[in-house]
């Protein structure tokens, strides 16, 4: 039984890692480009 839980805790571990970095990634890219880039290629796009 051993094995399987630390296999199953070890996954759980590892989807919460996974989870958190990409969460952490998205908010420290909205944070770092509040729009700006986007608005600059409208701006191009329709001028």
């Amino acid at each position: 039984m051993a094995p399987v839980d630390g296999t199953r805790d070890s996954l759980a571990t590892a989807r919460k890692l996974a989870h958190f970095s990409t969460e952490s990634g998205a908010r420290r890219l909205s944070l770092a480009s509040p729009g700006f880039p986007h608005r600059l290629a409208f701006k191009l796009a329709h001028s």
